[in-house]
């Protein structure tokens, strides 16, 4: 499942584009019911949608829907970030400095 939503997300697996069992079975290396599963996973989750009885299709993202998107994820890691730095200790602060000093190195050799 994670191999088949990454293709999607990445766009490996293009907008529109009719999913062929076959042509994904031999991808995955997997059989048909771990495909089904994961279809109709990827169709809750609005990556994949299903055509009725001629099978799935890879979803049409909106402009709009991407931005709410971001806009949810930016929410989560403020958040993620005030609850870390509201929980630090003194190691959480060695840590986060380490890290910066490494970005920093990081983008200076780019």
């Amino acid at each position: 499942l994670w191999r088949l939503r990454r293709d999607i997300i990445s766009g490996t697996l293009p907008a529109g584009e009719k999913i062929k069992s076959e042509v994904i079975k031999q991808r995955y290396s997997v059989g048909t019911s771990p495909i089904r599963e994961a279809l109709f996973q990827l169709v809750t989750d609005g990556l994949v949608t299903a055509d009725g009885q001629r099978g799935f299709r890879v979803a049409e993202l909106r402009e709009a829907d991407l931005l709410d998107i971001a806009d949810w994820r930016a929410r989560l890691e403020s958040e993620a970030l005030r609850r870390s730095i509201e929980a630090a200790t003194l190691d959480w602060e060695a840590r986060a400095i380490a890290a910066f000093h490494r970005m920093k190195r990081f983008e200076s050799d780019s």
